[in-house]
């Protein structure tokens, strides 16, 4: 009985130990950073401190889809890179800025419009 009341304790004080020398790790795991080009898949690659971000994503013809997503100046634009000759061609530029300001467009039954009626009258 002694013995494993002597065990107990050191195995208690041993796990403490364990414990308190683990190092300390400031960031959750949600912010760590994105793995760097190149390593394979696509994804979202934070390019600049929120201002700028990259969307790449394989296209089924074998390119690479790049899209750059300029938050400060709401616009965003598309690049077609060809893996082969490593030629980049812009597809489209486009600001967002006005289209984010619609209430509804191409959605379907009911409107935002419906649904806000609907709840006013209640």
């Amino acid at each position: 009985m002694r013995s494993a009341v002597i065990g107990l304790v050191v195995g208690f004080l041993v796990s403490g130990l364990w414990w308190a020398g683990m190092p300390t790790r400031p960031e959750a795991y949600a912010q760590r950073p994105q793995p760097p080009a190149g390593s394979g898949g696509g994804g979202v690659r934070s390019v600049a401190a929120s201002d700028l971000l990259a969307l790449s994503m394989e296209l089924s013809d074998g390119r690479q889809q790049v899209v750059l997503v300029d938050a400060r100046s709401r616009a965003l634009g598309v690049y077609h890179i060809d893996r082969g000759t490593g030629q980049i061609a812009l597809k489209s530029v486009r600001s967002v800025q006005w289209d984010l300001m619609m209430d509804d467009f191409n959605g379907g039954n009911p409107a935002p419009q419906e649904i806000r009626s609907l709840l006013d009258s209640r």
